[in-house]
Order: C-alpha cells, then sequence, then structure tokens
C-alpha cells in the first residue's frame, strides 16, 4: 500500500491539486501583504512637520528683516561705498557698516535655526521610520 502526502495515486496521475490550492491560500493568509501604519501618528507627525517648517520660514523672514533695516540704516548712516562696481569698498566704510550690520543680527537667531532644522530632521526621520507617505 502507498500513502501520499497531497493527494491519491490513481493510475500514474496525482490529484492533488484541491489539496495544494488549500495549503497556498492557507499560508497566503498567514504571510502580512504589508505592514500596519498608525495613520493617526503619521498625520500627527507630518503636522508637527508643517509646523516647524513654518517656524523656520517666519524665522528667516524676521531675519532678513531685521538686516533690510540694519542696511538701510548703514546706508543712511555712511552713505553708499566709493568706487567703481568691481572695487572693494573702502576699509572706512566698512569699519563704519559692519557694527551696525552686527548690531542688528541677533546671533540667537542662527542657534534657534539650527535647533528647528535638527528637529525637523527628527520628525522626518520619525515619518519615514513609521512607514508614512
Amino acid at each position: 500500500m502507498q500513502i501520499l502526502v497531497f493527494g491519491v495515486k490513481y493510475g500514474d496521475r496525482r490529484h492533488s491539486g484541491g489539496m495544494k490550492k488549500l495549503l497556498l491560500l492557507t499560508f497566503l493568509c498567514l504571510v502580512p501583504s504589508a505592514h500596519a501604519v498608525d495613520y493617526v501618528k503619521c498625520e500627527s507627525t507630518q503636522k508637527a512637520q508643517s509646523r516647524i517648517q513654518t517656524s523656520i520660514l517666519q524665522i528667516k523672514s524676521e531675519r532678513e528683516d531685521a538686516l533690510d533695516y540694519a542696511a538701510e540704516l548703514a546706508h543712511m548712516k555712511c552713505g553708499s561705498p566709493r568706487g567703481s562696481g568691481d572695487d572693494e569698498p573702502p576699509a572706512e566704510w566698512k569699519a563704519c557698516v559692519l557694527p551696525i550690520l552686527k548690531k542688528h543680527d541677533v546671533p540667537l537667531v542662527n542657534n534657534e535655526l539650527k535647533q528647528l532644522e535638527n528637529r525637523a530632521a527628527r520628525v522626518q526621520a520619525d515619518f519615514d521610520a513609521a512607514g508614512c507617505y
């Protein structure tokens, strides 16, 4: 007597198609087709990223406005550099302008921008790690 695992022997043919399909279906149900994504976490991460980018743009805009104001003050106090367009501005003019520009360029802004950019990078890494799209 011959024992077959996945079918019955009829002459020279084995009829095991139905059993193989059943086994394959069972196997496919056990294998997850995609990993689970927490959409609430993805949405909150995306909103956090948006808030950080908005803050970065706002700080850069405020800094640019402050520098424009400082440049206007420097122009009113020191005038425009004398010389042709290709020449280096005179040292006296630089000495007059640089303190004004330094006074209005807040150094803390650079640190705050670096912190926000680092936070944005961490949030993006979390977003990617969670499998969000």
